[in-house]
């Protein structure tokens, strides 16, 4: 009966909702009418990206992350830029920054090559800037998740690399250092 109720609610508000008279807007003071003008995209660049480890890799090796870029645009240059605020990973070589002319149409892909000193969860952060002649450069950054070696393995040492009390109710907590001030 409660679902009944909860629903009825629902579909006789979808049913006005798509029964509603069309609105009329009238121009704003500088004449331009914005009827049905709604800017629901996000500023920054018009692309997207998709991202995938070319195969495993342990800490120690060489991997590649395969990027692809799909974008709007018929004209000007799209820069690229990888770097890491991971500790441990390296981006080298040439690859860590390149550009694509937009003129030419279809994805646009790119390989980063990068190394993990360690094993872990590493991110890979990538700046996307798109230059048009003749209008503002706007850009976009992504983030690119890299898993190197076995990562539950790397988790649970840092785990157990935190000093953690196991208190008697047997909840584990962290013991974190701390100066009370003192009156004087």
């Amino acid at each position: 009966m409660i679902k009944t109720v909860l629903t009825l609610p629902a579909f006789l508000l979808v049913l006005a909702a798509c029964n509603a008279p069309d609105v009329h807007h009238e121009a704003d003071k500088h004449g331009h009418d914005h009827s049905g003008e709604f800017q629901t995209v996000k500023p920054g660049a018009n692309l997207s990206m998709s991202f995938e480890l070319r195969s495993s890799v342990a800490a120690g090796e060489t991997g590649t992350l395969d990027l692809r870029f799909r974008e709007v645009y018929d004209r000007g240059r799209l820069t690229l830029v990888a770097s890491s605020d991971s500790d441990g990973l390296d981006i080298y070589g040439p690859t860590s920054e390149t550009t694509r002319d937009l003129s030419v149409p279809g994805p646009k892909d790119w390989n980063v090559l990068f190394t993990a000193d360690k094993e872990g969860i590493h991110y890979i952060n990538v700046l996307a800037t798109v230059e048009i002649p003749g209008e503002p450069v706007v850009s976009r950054a992504f983030s690119a998740r890299v898993e190197v070696g076995d990562t539950a393995a790397a988790i649970a040492a840092r785990e157990l690399d935190v000093d953690v009390v196991t208190q008697s109710d047997g909840r584990r907590v962290k013991i974190l250092p701390a100066e009370e001030p003192q009156d004087n």
